[in-house]
């Protein structure tokens, strides 16, 4: 004899007994036992008798599949290419669509059947640290938090489900990205739980301590199943954080509305939530339910999905790990670009223009597949270290002084204005010179001035400050950074030469050493000294880089930065090297670099170049072996014409 009862679904309360030893079960009017349940299919299964103690449930390949529970085991039947079977001793439960359907041979008299029987066998337990809260309608497992470890000990290796946990647990090793994980722990997690239909990860909106309200960050429906409108009961969820343990709930009776309204809502029958923990605060809750179908989970499946929610919790915690030292790192480089920037206000913006030339440069290169180029292929690891690199290539000018670094003409503003006094002050004392020695001579021969000698000494004064208004214009006009000509070389000789009595009757040169030399500056404005403790700031990016503890992905960055002055022909500097010491990475930061000095706007002590001119540049440096040709040819092919996406 066996007996078929509905416990929860459409047609709850349905019980049936049949003589025979087989039993179809679906919505068609020709099986044994017909559903009104519109999620189970026509022919949704078959029971067929085998013994006294024993019988076969066999899933026909529904839509929507068969959960079977049998005492402590569960099976899940979902196949719709070919029937499943799983033999039964006695007495089982068994989920289809939303229909909770008890099935039993040979039943006593004594066997009753009512809505609380099958949560009550769910929620006995003789394990002295789980508390069980029983009410009318609804029941809730809590586990008191256990360490992941007890747990997984209590669970068989042999286990599928476990082996889809080791498995799991393999690959987010490999993960960083948080996408990456969820979506890899949402699969295994369906995997696992053949009932689950709905998969959330949700997280306080606020500080931790604020549960007043949990934000969904990650749900996941079973594909082809379930409501698609989100529903989360923020009272299960609440429960978790508040008692941070995880909850195990059966909900035995949707059709009654003073039950928790989400949850009726959802269609939610039985439901997993486990808290995620990091190592030093509450991360969020896991929840996986069974929305729009009927079953149940176990005990064994809490100690499971608590074991796999600790085992998301790493693989986030490490994640977010990850992204904040990255953070970290991309705040750190832009602080030390701002600082560069900061130092120098004339060439700020540089080392970002110079980064993204440098970084679609090396994209172009990647995609070339012919030439002498052809073989190289910058991965994304290369392509982020280059970037890098490229920012940080000026970072040893924060060791530069800053009177050299910002140094803008030939003189410096205040050795320009003493110089232009010394000027003025001189042509004061030739003037009141030239009228002494005349007012002398007239005193001394007792002579009263003729208009002849009048004109003299006014022929005399405008010959003076004639000079001394050429030296004047000259010191202005070499102050600008463009190139001296042969007149100005005439003009500073003569101004070297001159010389006048101060007031201490000290004779001195209008022009001193240093002063000459730096007005003799032919191209730009620093003088040979300041020309070498500037270019000395490529030594020092490499010096100061290297002292920071990079990653093996970013261990070429010191390298790279450091050697973006040098030339193929070793004409370069610091390090003079030719080119079997000049990686590629470095050839394409150096082309970038020249290229923005050179067509920069905001240098105050040159001339922006044209493109063309810039070009042309490098083509010259590269037919005389100090540039790699390929590389310029590429650059002045693919690079320049987009230069509108740089904000150029």
């Amino acid at each position: 004899m066996l007996r078929l009862s509905v416990l929860k679904g459409p047609d709850k309360g349905k019980t049936q007994t049949f003589h025979s030893n087989r039993v179809t079960i679906g919505d068609d009017t020709r099986n044994d036992f017909k559903l009104t349940d519109a999620m189970v299919s026509r022919f949704h299964s078959v029971i067929e008798i085998t013994g006294e103690a024993a019988f076969v449930y066999r899933d026909l390949g529904s839509l929507n599949g068969s959960y079977v529970r049998s005492g402590e085991q569960r099976h899940s039947l979902h196949n719709r290419s070919r029937p499943q079977s799983v033999e039964v001793k006695t007495e089982a439960e068994i989920a289809l669509g939303r229909t909770l359907l008890q099935v039993a041979l040979n039943p006593s008299a004594e066997t009753s059947v009512s809505d609380a029987s099958s949560v009550e066998v769910l929620l006995r337990s003789s394990d002295s640290h789980e508390k069980i809260d029983n009410s009318i309608r609804e029941s809730v497992v809590r586990r008191v938090n256990d360490t992941p470890e007890h747990l997984a000990s209590k669970i068989s290796t042999s286990s599928s489900r476990i082996q889809v946990l080791f498995k799991l647990a393999r690959n987010l090793n490999g993960l960083n990205r948080i996408e990456d994980i969820l979506d890899r722990v949402v699969e295994a997690t369906f995997e696992i739980f053949p009932l689950a239909n709905f998969f959330a990860i949700v997280v306080p909106s606020g500080h931790e301590s604020d549960v007043n309200e949990l934000v969904p960050l990650y749900t996941q429906h079973r594909v082809g199943s379930g409501p698609k409108e989100l529903i989360l009961s923020q009272s299960i969820l609440r429960e978790v954080v508040e008692k941070r343990e995880s909850v195990l709930y059966v909900h035995d009776n949707l059709a009654q509305m003073d039950t928790r309204k989400s949850i009726v809502m959802a269609q939610i029958t039985a439901c997993l939530a486990a808290p995620l923990f990091g190592q030093k605060k509450l991360m969020g809750v896991m929840q996986v339910d069974s929305r729009g179908r009927t079953g149940m989970f176990g005990y064994d499946d809490l100690d499971l999905f608590t074991v796999l929610a600790s085992s998301a919790a790493f693989a986030m915690e490490r994640a977010e790990l990850s992204r904040n030292i990255y953070e970290m790192f991309e705040a750190f480089v832009n602080a030390s670009v701002a600082a560069i920037d900061a130092r120098d206000p004339t060439t700020a913006g540089h080392s970002e223009r110079v980064a993204d030339y440098t970084v679609f440069l090396a994209n172009e290169v990647n995609i070339i597949h012919s030439g002498s180029l052809a073989p190289l292929l910058f991965n994304a690891e290369e392509l982020v270290e280059l970037r890098y690199a490229a920012l940080l290539h000026d970072f040893g000018k924060i060791g530069v002084r800053e009177e050299v670094l910002q140094k803008a003409s030939r003189l410096h503003p205040g050795v320009c204005n003493t110089l232009l006094q010394t000027i003025e002050t001189a042509r004061a004392i030739k003037n009141q010179v030239i009228l002494r020695h005349a007012h002398q001579r007239w005193v001394q021969d007792a002579k009263v001035p003729t208009r002849s000698d009048i004109e003299a000494i006014d022929r005399a004064i405008v010959e003076l400050n004639s000079r001394m208004d050429a030296y004047r214009d000259l010191v202005l006009r070499l102050q600008k950074p463009f190139p001296l000509d042969k007149g100005d070389l005439a003009i500073l000789e003569r101004m070297a030469n001159e010389r006048y009595i101060d007031s201490a009757g000290v004779e001195r040169a209008l022009l001193s050493e240093t002063d000459r030399l730096d007005l003799s500056i032919e191209r730009g404005t620093l003088n040979e000294m300041e020309r070498n403790h500037i270019n000395a700031h490529a030594a020092l990016s490499f010096d100061y880089l290297s002292k920071i503890p990079w990653s093996p992905d970013l261990a070429q960055i010191p390298c790279i930065a450091g050697r973006h002055h040098e030339k193929l022909d070793g004409s370069g500097y610091p390090k003079g090297f030719f080119a079997d010491k000049i990686p590629h990475q470095v050839r394409i930061l150096t082309i970038a670099d020249i290229f923005d000095a050179l067509t920069a706007t905001d240098r105050p002590y040159k001339r922006a170049r044209s493109v063309d001119d810039a070009v042309g540049l490098l083509r010259r440096e590269a037919d005389e072996g100090k540039l790699d040709g390929d590389l310029v040819e590429l650059f002045a092919e693919q690079v320049c014409p987009r230069l509108t996406r740089f904000n150029r």
